[in-house]
């Protein structure tokens, strides 16, 4: 579920670079399509980011818990 968001902001970015790239001087409003796409799909990629992070958060947790416990013996 992450990579259609995150390859959709990738590729926008890279058009949005590319853009930059051939005219350093180009108007925002050229780029105000590009750059409403990566807003739309930023709030789902972090949310997305946000519950991955969590995730291997709580694994380490139950690692560094069992490992604690394995010290003991």
């Amino acid at each position: 579920m992450l990579n259609p968001i995150f390859d959709t902001i990738q590729k926008v970015a890279k058009s949005i670079i590319t853009k930059l790239e051939k005219s350093p001087i180009i108007s925002i409003e050229e780029l105000t399509v590009d750059i409403s796409k990566v807003t739309k799909k930023e709030s789902d990629f972090l949310l997305i980011m946000d519950d991955i992070v969590n995730q291997y958060d709580k694994e380490a947790d139950i690692k560094v818990t069992w490992l604690r416990k394995f010290e003991f013996f």
